[in-house]
């Protein structure tokens, strides 16, 4: 499995924890509303584990997403991000085309 460009894998101590540290995580990115908090829930649910209990990737996906459809407002920016695309970086950044920002 090559590396993410963007460091979003376990060799990244950011991305490490238990299921409770996770179900944490995904509890404040839901309630906080930030742009990075839309982020890291949209890539929460392309999660694909590679090794080990295949069923405990699938139950933190599917409370990740039954948190996020519970919030109503949280729900509605998500679903506005995946249609128009996201403006930002992993880090928080700009994305830009050819040096500038579309």
């Amino acid at each position: 499995v090559p590396y993410c460009k963007g460091g979003v894998m376990a060799a990244n101590a950011a991305f490490r924890g238990s299921l409770s540290t996770w179900k944490r995580r995904v509890e404040d990115w839901v309630r906080r509303l930030r742009p990075e908090d839309l982020l890291n829930v949209d890539i929460v649910y392309d999660l694909r584990p590679v090794h080990g209990d295949t069923t405990l990737a699938a139950q933190f996906v599917k409370y990740a997403y039954d948190r996020a459809h519970a919030e109503p407002v949280f729900a509605k920016l998500l679903g506005e991000q995946m249609t128009t695309g996201n403006p930002f970086t992993v880090f928080g950044g700009f994305q830009l085309e050819n040096g500038r920002l579309d």
